[in-house]
């Protein structure tokens, strides 16, 4: 490809192809082809060679210089220096989140590469874990440019989405018009991912997700508080509440630094064979394949021939062992399952409040001397403590306006702060509780009042209440008890789960 020998396939994307490539004089680079899909669109060559001339003025830390580019080739191709380390999605994917120092060196690193990008008139527009590289000396920035020359073409019309879904700004979504706050909006995603290993608007699919981007706030909980806090207004919906990089820059810098070894341990040395291995490679005629420690093994198609690839892959000495997708935390815990959706209560609470507005009718009827009915069981008066109809309803009300309450509160949660969640999270035990043992005393009146009568002739508002009730009653019994036992352990767990302070490791 022009001068440039390509060696090794190291990954692909919707714009095209990415190689290991060496140079004549031995520099090792990362070389892209653009799809001949893209490549053959009206206007993307000139396009494309703009951006091209834009991205070799790019020049600040953080950024992966521009060193060749052929945009009027038959198939156009950008190198790059090529950066040695994994991406952020490899290295969160192997070894987990990030936290500490680490988290700061990288909001302030991309935050200086954002700031360069945008001094050269660049948005990046596709701001993700694959296109952020973990060196040693920083993380770097890569892959801008060519979203720009596709979406000024139109290409976004013929299918190919500009942006990657989870990690596009409300405006991007929305299709509108989009300038560098759009980038600010998805580096506050990045980092949220990078500390929590999780999309901070939750994994659904593509359009639940951009409806999430659009309408919903980030869930921030499991975070470090003041980690944050630094980046909570890079989410704001209007794109002119958002920090500029440079703001966000100053903001790393108030907290402790990391220093040369910014990266975790298992990572530094990961990186460090990588790097070790591509020095070897430019001091080298003949060369190996390069170590892959980070899961990410080489594409299985065929366009580097096939003589120049190695015979095998290498088989690192110690692979890293994955770490497991850490625990449920914060808002994505509190509001999991049926216990994490109030308003499954109404379940309960309508056939309760019916039962509850016939019971005066009932009680009388239970009470009269009428020879219809007569008493089936003469224990029937020992449930007479549940048949108190104000109390009852001393319960169904509020726990109905519970119901409504807490729903309304849990769409607005992730704006909240985390004491507001735990609260959230603690009120919601003692709603089930309660409901739960509402539908038990319910039950026991039930039994009492078919106990208490034996007659063909019953009332209709008798038979209305025990006839509505009869069914759910029995079905919700087991479930009652159920969810007694799943709030119980839930109370036990919610403080874990949702911590009041994280320290921040700084």
């Amino acid at each position: 490809m022009g001068a440039f020998r390509l060696l090794f396939v190291l990954g692909e994307g919707g714009m095209g192809r990415v190689y290991l490539a060496r140079s004549p004089g031995g520099r090792t680079v990362a070389l892209k082809r653009v799809r001949a899909g893209m490549a053959g669109a009206a206007g993307f060559r000139a396009r494309f060679a703009r951006e091209v001339r834009a991205c070799q003025s790019v020049s600040g830390r953080g950024t992966a210089p521009v060193v060749a580019a052929e945009p009027h080739a038959a198939v156009p191709w950008l190198a790059t220096a090529y950066v040695p380390g994994p991406s952020l999605a490899e290295a969160v994917h192997e070894y987990g989140p990030l936290d500490g120092p680490t988290l700061w060196r990288l909001l302030g690193g991309l935050g200086e590469a954002l700031t360069a990008v945008h001094r050269a008139g660049l948005v990046h527009r596709d701001l993700k874990p694959s296109n952020v590289l973990l060196a040693l000396d920083g993380p770097r920035l890569i892959d801008f440019g060519i979203a720009r020359a596709a979406d000024d073409i139109g290409l976004t019309g013929t299918g190919l989405v500009v942006g990657s879904p989870g990690f596009m700004s409300p405006e991007q979504v929305a299709g509108k018009e989009v300038d560098e706050r759009s980038d600010v909006f998805a580096l506050g995603v990045l980092l949220a991912y990078a500390a929590t290993g999780r999309n901070p608007f939750g994994s659904a699919a593509g359009p639940e997700l951009g409806y999430r981007l659009v309408h919903h706030e980030p869930d921030l909980t499991a975070l470090p508080e003041a980690f944050a806090e630094a980046i909570r207004d890079c989410f704001a919906k209007d794109p002119a509440q958002r920090p500029s990089p440079a703001e966000l820059v100053a903001r790393a810098g108030a907290h402790a630094a990391a220093g040369p070894d910014w990266l975790p341990a298992p990572l530094t040395a990961a990186v460090a064979r990588q790097a070790a291995w591509v020095l070897d490679l430019e001091s080298r005629q003949e060369f190996g394949p390069p170590p892959t420690p980070f899961g990410s093994q080489p594409h299985p198609g065929q366009p580097v021939p096939q003589s120049q690839l190695p015979p095998a892959p290498y088989q690192p000495a110690a692979p890293q062992s994955r770490r497991p997708a850490p625990p449920l935390t914060g808002i994505a815990w509190a509001t999991r399952g049926p216990l994490g959706r109030p308003l499954l209560g109404l379940v309960a609470l309508v056939p309760l409040f019916v039962m509850a507005a016939g019971r005066d009718a009932v009680d009388a009827q239970l009470r009269s001397p009428d020879p219809d009915l007569t008493p089936a069981s003469p224990g029937w008066e020992s449930y007479q403590w549940a048949l108190d109809t104000t109390w009852h309803f001393s319960l169904i009300g509020p726990l109905l306006i519970a119901a409504v309450t807490l729903h309304v509160l849990r769409r607005r949660l992730a704006a909240r702060s985390t004491a507001a969640v735990r609260r959230w999270a603690g009120t919601s035990v003692a709603y089930w509780l309660l409901l739960s043992l509402t539908v038990l005393v319910s039950a026991g009146w039930l039994r009492s009042a078919l106990w208490a009568v034996d007659g063909s002739n019953k009332p209709p508002a008798l038979e209305l209440t025990l006839g509505f009730g009869l069914l759910p009653l029995a079905l919700l019994v087991p479930v009652a008890l159920v969810v007694i036992v799943l709030a119980v352990v839930r109370a036990f767990r919610f403080r874990q789960r949702i911590p009041g302070r994280r320290p921040t490791g700084c």
